[in-house]
């Protein structure tokens, strides 16, 4: 697999009309989220930078890791099924985007470094397959397709990378363009957006036939990418719906509109009641895909944890919080699982976290 660069192509923009909707006069509120702590994360410098919820089962995989070796970690609802998986030791400098994906077989694909990891559960046992790194790349994001092939989108690469039947190959993206996200519809269409080096945003989608052909949006706004199994589903300002042709079937506004793309689009989830996760910056958000309509899911305040001012660069004297004052907790990685759980880690705390039964039918 030969990672190259290539010139960018000319700026192009299109306008695509939007569903009308009728807003409410304020948002939909829903029940203030109830979480707990099901696992204790390893030290700050292992901590996860990505979730992978199970679809088959009621739990959460990340990778984790430090100079002395690399873990992949499954935790469930049921801590007697929590398990550790030690990995090659080679990896501890790979987690800057990294991923994984649980395929049908319940054996889970990791992208880390460049190197894609296939683990399987049952037995332990670990296969490495090595990409070939002219410069600067990392596995950035992960998709899993129902024939088992595996997509993989490279950091600083115009590229996919593909891994089916033992053997890896690489489709083209546009020039001066990376994998912003990668997802696969039911019929084993791959979707992916991208990230544009000359306009510095996420503005276009693609997607590509099982063979390899690809089709290209005009431009518009896009974020990470999750499918639905008939369509794929984008977020940035709104929801944007695509075909298996990259064409844009629909554009959701949020109902109430709501100014979350700092920090929606990054962990989405579709769940078992086929509507969409995605995390605020004070709870959980679920939209319902045909009309957007929007339920907000509050995280409860807890108190503040302290405020450490010791630095190897000296105090930072920060002004520590009155006793028993409360801070809203924030989430920063979030994924759902095929029993309509959310797990996720929160700001200024050292656990993952699950809310069962958010997305049941």
């Amino acid at each position: 697999v030969l990672l190259h660069r290539s010139a960018a192509p000319a700026a192009g923009s299109s306008h695509t009309q939007s569903l009308s909707k009728q807003s409410p006069d304020r948002s939909v509120a829903g029940p203030t989220v109830k979480h707990d702590a099901v696992y204790t994360l390893p030290a700050r410098n292992q901590q996860p930078s990505f979730l992978a919820a199970d679809p088959h089962r009621r739990g959460v995989w990340f990778l984790s890791g430090n100079m002395t070796g690399t873990t992949v970690v499954f935790v469930s609802i049921d801590a007697s099924q929590d398990h550790v998986y030690q990995l090659d030791a080679n990896y501890h400098n790979g987690f800057t985007g990294s991923g994984i994906a649980i395929s049908s077989d319940g054996t889970v694909w990791i992208g880390v470094g460049m190197a894609l990891i296939h683990l399987s559960p049952s037995t332990g046992a670990v296969q490495t397959y090595p990409l070939a790194t002219p410069g600067y790349h990392y596995i950035d994001s992960v998709a899993i397709s129902g024939n088992n092939t595996v997509a993989l989108g490279i950091a600083f690469a115009p590229l996919v990378v593909i891994f089916h039947n033992g053997k890896l190959t690489s489709w083209p993206l546009p020039s001066r363009t990376q994998a912003h996200g990668v997802a696969y519809l039911s019929n084993g269409t791959l979707g992916v957006t991208l990230d544009d080096q000359a306009t510095g945003h996420a503005d276009r989608f693609v997607t590509f036939t099982p063979t390899g052909s690809r089709t290209e949006s005009q431009t518009i706004l896009v974020g990470s990418v999750v499918s639905t199994g008939a369509e794929f589903v984008s977020v940035a300002s709104q929801m944007t719906i695509f075909n298996a042709h990259a064409q844009v079937v629909a554009e959701v506004p949020f109902v109430p509109a709501l100014d979350i793309h700092s920090k929606a689009g990054v962990d989405l989830g579709v769940l078992p009641n086929g509507k969409l996760m995605t995390a605020t910056f004070d709870g959980l958000l679920v939209a319902n895909l045909t009309d957007g309509i929007t339920t907000d899911m509050r995280l409860a305040p807890a108190t503040c944890p302290p405020i450490d001012n010791s630095s190897s660069a000296g105090p930072s004297h920060m002004t520590p919080y009155p006793a028993g004052y409360l801070c809203t907790p924030m989430p920063e990685l979030v994924a759902s699982d095929g029993a309509g759980d959310v797990w996720m880690t929160l700001d200024n705390t050292s656990a993952i976290e699950v809310a069962t039964g958010i997305g049941v039918k």
